[in-house]
């Protein structure tokens, strides 16, 4: 309906009603709320996989 498959037109409300403590266990790792439901929505709502890539972007490799 919204002409793009497997996206909603609301991330937060699709994550939320996967798992309403989804948002509120990776908020609890110290992330945004914002950044929380895009990697939920990237993770197709895979918390495990949400926290792996949000914490993979802050690995800063020494040079």
């Amino acid at each position: 309906m919204n002409g793009s498959p497997g996206l909603s037109r609301d991330p937060e409300r699709a994550v939320q009603e996967r798992s309403p403590s989804a948002v509120e266990r990776i908020v609890a790792a110290g992330f945004t709320r914002p950044d929380a439901l895009v990697a939920l929505e990237r993770a197709d709502g895979d918390v495990e996989l949400a926290l792996l890539a949000l914490l993979a972007k802050n690995i800063v490799v020494p040079t």
